[in-house]
């Protein structure tokens, strides 16, 4: 069972995410948690978000510090992935 990217890839992305089609499911119990792996695209446009970006979003979503400095850790992650020549994984549970 293979399932498809959430809001926050399409807002990075400003696209449609079904032109990615379907992320590579790695662990799908009926239940969760679940394992998916991150379109490239989707860890590309990650990459490239700009700490001013990173700072508009922060404001406009009224984060806290330690929310805003997580998405200053996960855009670095995809950072390093891309220089590294790594995959991204998405863990989610209910």
């Amino acid at each position: 069972m293979a399932r498809r990217s959430g809001r926050s890839g399409r807002e990075l992305t400003g696209r449609d995410l079904s032109e990615f089609g379907t992320d590579i499911a790695v662990s799908v119990p009926d239940e969760g948690p679940w394992l998916t792996r991150v379109p490239a695209e989707v860890t590309l446009a990650l990459a490239g978000v700009t700490d001013d970006r990173l700072a508009g979003y922060a404001d406009d979503e009224l984060l806290d510090e330690h929310e805003a400095e997580r998405g200053v850790r996960l855009r670095d992650l995809a950072r390093s992935a891309l220089a590294e020549g790594r995959d991204l994984y998405c863990w989610s549970s209910l």
